[in-house]
């Protein structure tokens, strides 16, 4: 994510306190909305929609184990990346 201010930009990554926070947080709400669309296309059109139950069930669970992992060793490493 980058930030442009003026002439000046500044990748947000270097901080990695808010990027993790913020992923965390992308990672929570494309839950959310997956299960909600999942349930509404059922309603709709009567039949499951294997896509947005695949990203609730594989995906984000996947997802989450990889950041988790990759921030335990940022933090072990000692912020070496």
């Amino acid at each position: 994510m980058v930030i442009t201010t003026g002439s000046a930009i500044r990748d947000v990554s270097e901080s990695s306190g808010s990027w993790s926070a913020l992923v965390l947080a992308l990672i929570v709400v494309l839950g959310f909305v997956s299960i909600l669309v999942h349930n509404f296309w059922y309603g709709i059109f009567g039949f499951e929609d294997v896509v947005f139950f695949s990203i609730v069930i594989f995906i984000i669970p996947l997802y989450l184990i990889i950041s988790i992992i990759y921030s335990l060793y940022v933090k072990i490493s000692g912020g070496k990346k």
